[in-house]
């Protein structure tokens, strides 16, 4: 992969610099295991080894998460019933209440 861009390290510890390569990206970040991000700008720290995504439109991007969630037809895991509660700004708490279950449930 070709570098597109350098720039400081973000850690602002290493004091190294960071390649910016377009490629994939785990968003573990999401709290979901299976969202891959495609032909992003991935940021790369020759010096701390440092891994960082450039995702400019985050907000965006975690809706069409959601609804492709929303779309799938099997049930629903525990991490993306937890992404769609904190996208939509419920405590777990108030999020059972809404379901009618129980926290324990949840």
């Amino acid at each position: 992969m070709n570098i597109i861009t350098t720039t400081k390290c973000y850690t602002g510890r290493c004091g190294g610099t960071m390649e910016g390569r377009k490629g994939e990206y785990r968003y573990v970040e999401s709290g979901l295991n299976s969202v891959i991000l495609k032909d992003i700008l991935v940021y790369h720290c020759t010096r701390c080894n440092a891994i960082v995504p450039e995702i400019p439109a985050a907000g965006v991007l975690h809706r069409v998460i959601a609804m492709r969630l929303l779309c799938k037809k099997t049930l629903l895991t525990g991490n993306e019933i937890r992404f769609l509660r904190k996208l939509c700004g419920y405590s777990i708490n108030e999020f059972s209440e809404i379901m009618g279950s129980s926290k324990a449930v949840i």
